[in-house]
């Protein structure tokens, strides 16, 4: 903010001690300086002035910080409370002054100089200083009347090396005997600097990015001169607050190191704004305290963004991924997906989440795992005349009958209680498979107990078959194939049965009104 002012103080100055920059303020905002406040007059920061009958304050030089803008001086109160006329003041006797909010601390410094520019009045217009919160006492008198902005600077050797140290402007309006249509002081861009009492004088920063988003590490390149820095020295990178200021800075980096140039890296901290924040390097063996960078830095929030919690499906279910974005950023996630809009995922699989807001970005995962589904079984009947299922690991299985769900009942067997159509349903973990198909059970009769001695032969047979149960009335047959389909059911009178149309294979021979079920297989 103050690098050109310096450079020039620097040249004419400072020929003997190198000086560093302790404190600077451009009066562009209030709350730095206390302003005394009278029935009718009061110093003020305001914008510039604009004269009705008063002639207009001077331009001031293009290497302000903000030329033509803000800055500190004297101006009148209406009896109504209200601002008649900036920088011009009622006949009176009135002594103003605005001071310092907070000290410097020049404990280790020397040769302190106070720079400021000023432009206008008679007389009247003095600099004073405060040490340890004490009395306020006389620094330097301006004299003259200059009718553009000039730079005033003096050195103030009583306040070397004091810890709390406090400047501020007393304005005599008695001694100022500057009647209108003369404009009155008006005060700009105040400088206090002072030579360093280490072995070494100055620390400069310089930084080539001027712009970070909170979290982003940020690289200072730093130079001490002239001198040398101790053993077990370690540099600290401060960071001002948005407007400059390093009245309470904050510490983002730290380098032990003893050499007089190098960089050190710090981290933007998160939840920071603003356009004018300045870095600068201080070391504490020997203790520097460096000037800033020079330039404003600009700090955008990194937003926040959260992809949300893991998630398990079963494939073929949809899922909706929706993130949690406070800061209202831009929101975008990666392989085709938009937010809080269901897809159905194909595949396990990690998606991204990008939050974007004004060139800050931040991204979050989650995790989609998509379990497979079992197939649909085949029920099948064993040898036992039960109704069987093949599953592996973990499987469990659900039997229905007529639609119905046999509980207790999860083994991949089960031996059917009731004639009737049942289903398999194979479930591995979350995941369940289509239905199988029917298998109609209709050869058993709960109303009997008898056990029927049956002999079939031939077993295995090519086309008929011979049954000898020694029931000598009409039975009716039931054939099943090992998939559960009824493929004979007549009623014979001969013991004789044609079953040349068969394909090849095993099925079960069930007499009605009989618990017997006997085994045939056709070659």
């Amino acid at each position: 903010m103050k690098k050109l002012l310096l450079g020039a103080m620097l040249l004419i100055n400072y020929s003997i001690w190198s000086q560093t920059v302790i404190y600077e303020d451009d009066f562009e905002t209030t709350g730095t300086f206390i302003m005394s406040s009278t029935s009718t007059n009061q110093w003020v920061i305001n914008s510039t002035y604009s004269g009705i009958v008063l002639p207009t304050v001077p331009s001031q030089p293009a290497t302000f910080s903000s030329p033509n803008a803000n800055y500190l001086h004297p101006m009148s109160i209406s009896l109504a409370g209200a601002i008649q006329q900036a920088n011009y003041e009622l006949p009176g006797t009135e002594q103003m002054i605005a001071v310092m909010t907070s000290s410097v601390d020049l404990s280790n410094y020397e040769n302190t100089e106070i720079s400021f520019w000023r432009t206008g009045g008679s007389e009247g217009l003095k600099v004073i200083y405060s040490v340890n919160n004490g009395p306020w006492q006389d620094a330097y008198t301006a004299t003259g009347n200059p009718t553009a902005w000039q730079e005033e600077t003096f050195t103030l050797n009583v306040v070397d090396g004091e810890s709390n140290v406090k400047i501020g402007f007393e304005f005599d309006e008695t001694a100022a005997l500057d009647p209108a249509p003369n404009h009155y002081h008006s005060i700009d861009e105040l400088t206090i600097s002072a030579s360093s009492l280490g072995g070494a004088d100055e620390i400069t920063a310089s930084v080539s990015t001027l712009s970070y988003c909170g979290g982003d590490q940020i690289d200072v390149d730093y130079n001490v001169s002239p001198g040398t820095i101790n053993a077990g020295n370690t540099f600290t990178l401060e960071l001002s607050d948005a407007a400059g200021s390093f009245a309470s800075p904050t510490n983002i980096g730290a380098l032990a190191s003893t050499n007089t140039t190098g960089t050190i890296s710090g981290t933007i901290p998160n939840g920071l704004t603003g356009s004018g924040f300045r870095v600068r390097v201080t070391s504490d063996d020997d203790p520097i305290t460096g000037s800033q960078n020079g330039s404003d830095i600009t700090i955008n929030i990194t937003p926040s963004v959260n992809a949300g919690m893991d998630q398990e499906v079963c494939e073929g279910d949809q899922v909706t991924l929706t993130a949690s974005n406070p800061d209202g950023a831009s929101i975008s996630w990666n392989n085709g997906i938009t937010d809080n809009t269901p897809f159905t995922p194909t595949m396990t699989q990690t998606y991204t989440v990008t939050a974007d807001l004004n060139g800050c970005v931040a991204t979050d995962d989650v995790l989609v795992t998509v379990n497979p589904v079992p197939n649909a079984p085949t029920i099948t009947l064993n040898g036992n005349n039960d109704l069987e299922v093949t599953i592996s690991g973990g499987q469990t299985v659900e039997w229905y009958l007529d639609g119905n769900l046999i509980t207790g009942q999860n083994g991949s067997t089960l031996t059917p209680s009731a004639n009737g159509d049942y289903t398999a349903v194979i479930v591995d973990g979350d995941c369940s498979s289509d239905a199988s198909s029917t298998y109609v059970v209709d050869f058993l009769n709960l109303t009997t107990n008898d056990e029927l001695q049956v002999s079939i032969s031939p077993n295995p047979f090519n086309d008929q078959i011979s049954i000898h149960s020694g029931l000598e009335n009409q039975l009716e047959i039931v054939i099943v194939d090992a998939n559960g389909r009824i493929v004979f059911n007549e009623e014979i009178i001969s013991e004789t049965i044609d079953l040349s149309e068969l394909e090849r294979g095993m099925y079960f021979l069930k007499i009605k009104g009989h618990r017997n079920v006997t085994k045939i297989i056709k070659k």
